[in-house]
C-alpha cells in the first residue's frame, strides 16, 4: 500500500513538472514571437479570425 502511494505521488509530481515545463515553453515561444514580429500576436489572431469569419470591423 505504501509503495503504491509513493508511486502515485511520484507520478503526480512528474505530471506537475511536465505541465510546468510546457507552460514555460509556451511563454518563451510567445516572448520570442513578439520580439521577432514586433507586434501583438493576439491582435493579429483576432483580426485574422474576424476577417476569416467575414465580419467587417469598419
Amino acid at each position: 500500500m505504501l509503495m503504491f502511494f509513493s508511486m502515485a505521488q511520484e507520478d503526480g509530481f512528474l505530471q506537475f513538472l511536465y505541465s510546468f515545463w510546457f507552460l514555460w515553453f509556451i511563454c518563451v515561444l510567445w516572448d520570442v514571437a513578439q520580439h521577432l514580429f514586433h507586434c501583438n500576436l493576439l491582435t493579429d489572431i483576432w483580426l485574422f479570425a474576424v476577417t476569416a469569419s467575414g465580419y467587417n470591423a469598419t
